[in-house]
């Protein structure tokens, strides 16, 4: 199940996983997420503006996600190469900066 999630996301060089959802690749990985939570033994709580929160909500559960599947399918690729990971994040902050 994880070693299905980490594949599909280390091919990719940004987390650009939604441009096609009704990509089969893409579905199969859902499978494998929504099982990833239901064997998860921690819980977190993360802080989020209710504005951004119900906004999000909104995308993501048009294409059949929830947020905590989302956060979770952005860990995978920030863990599978934290490099590459870094490296978007700095290219990113860095041209909310200009």
């Amino acid at each position: 199940m994880e070693q299905k999630i980490f594949n599909y996301v280390a091919g990719r060089k940004e987390p650009d996983f939604f441009k096609c959802p009704e990509d089969a690749e893409l579905m199969s990985v859902h499978e494998n997420v929504r099982r990833s939570i239901e064997c998860a033994t921690e819980t977190i709580s993360v802080e989020l503006d209710e504005v951004l929160k119900v906004k999000a909500e909104a995308v993501m559960s048009a294409i059949g996600w929830t947020l905590e599947e989302t956060l979770i399918l952005f860990l995978y690729w920030c863990v599978s190469d934290p490099d590459r990971a870094e490296s978007w994040a700095k290219a990113h902050l860095e041209g909310e900066k200009k």
